[in-house]
């Protein structure tokens, strides 16, 4: 990992490079168990050694719904320029994540951090669902669809408007692709397998960016 984020400073330089997001999704991924203590440490010994090309920014950050004292630990703790929050579901029937958004943009820019939301899109879940285990397969199989448009838009203009008042310094939507174009709902497409679901909403997405045409 620190190799990787070396690379990507040196080659690429990007204006904000983010060292780690969503720990409890990276241990998901990698099947590595870590606790709080040994992610401080791997991100201390990459910030120390890392050569930053000028004027990239470099941060860290966790998913809103995840343990706020990891946050809590980047911002005292590491020499970084900006928190990186994602956020997706809205509640969780007892947490409000979009209130969790706000009071940890509020602490971040308290002790001098800027705030980035890096990841973030209407998660399509009831809170009975989030509460039985359902997980983002059953989410990403369920974001296909045009019916979706006028929640999706109003989502983006609360959250804009959210990260405008709070002074977030940008939102990175995770499907981007819905910017473009949905697919038309139907029970056969709905029944096809999500990865050729997810290939039909690509090539949708491309088609619509070619001919300049956006989504509603």
């Amino acid at each position: 990992r620190k190799t990787q984020l070396e690379i990507i400073a040196r080659e690429i330089h990007p204006d904000y490079l983010s060292l780690g997001n969503e720990p409890s999704t990276e241990m998901m991924l990698t099947g590595l168990q870590f606790d709080l203590d040994q992610y401080m440490s791997f991100l201390q010994d990459t910030l120390a050694t890392m050569e930053r090309p000028p004027g990239m920014k470099v941060g860290v950050g966790t998913g809103v719904w995840e343990d706020p004292a990891w946050v809590a630990r980047f911002e005292q703790e590491l020499p970084i320029d900006f928190i990186n929050l994602h956020t997706y579901p809205v509640s969780n029937g007892a947490v409000n994540y979009f209130q969790r958004l706000i009071d940890e943009t509020r602490d971040a820019r308290a002790v001098g951090k800027d705030v980035v939301v890096g990841e973030s899109w209407l998660y399509k879940l009831s809170v009975d669902e989030l509460r039985g285990g359902a997980g983002f397969a059953t989410v990403f199989n369920r974001d296909y669809y045009s019916f979706w448009a006028p929640l999706d838009a109003r989502y983006i203009d609360k959250l804009g408007a959210l990260a405008k008042n709070e002074g977030i310094a940008y939102i990175s939507f995770f499907w981007s692709r819905y910017l473009f174009a949905y697919l038309e709902y139907s029970p056969e497409i709905a029944a096809l397998p999500g990865q050729q679901q997810s290939r039909m909403a690509n090539q949708a997405a491309a088609a619509a960016m070619r001919d300049g045409v956006n989504s509603p």
